[in-house]
């Protein structure tokens, strides 16, 4: 396996390889505060502004109209909450 560059404070993530030129995507460590349970549940998705402000999405409230779309943190329940893989 190739070494990849990482960028300092981003740790990798799993079945993401790093493609030159593209940026790294923002762990859960770029986030102001502890996510509560979106730290485990596959739909969370951190992203980050062009100013470096990190946020948390919920991919599953693209469908799920049960859940907020930017969820306030920590989330502490929530009826969409599914796992991650374990690999």
């Amino acid at each position: 396996m190739a070494d990849q560059e990482t960028v300092p404070g981003q740790e990798a993530v799993p079945g993401q390889e790093a493609v030159p030129g593209q940026e790294a995507v923002p762990s859960l460590a770029a986030l102001p505060v502890h996510p509560g349970m979106c730290a485990g549940c596959r739909h969370a998705l951190v992203r980050e502004t062009h100013r470096g402000t990190a946020y948390l999405r919920c991919g599953r409230a693209a469908w799920d109209e049960r859940l907020v779309k930017y969820p306030r943190l920590p989330v502490t329940s929530c009826e969409g909450f599914a796992p991650r893989d374990q690999q």
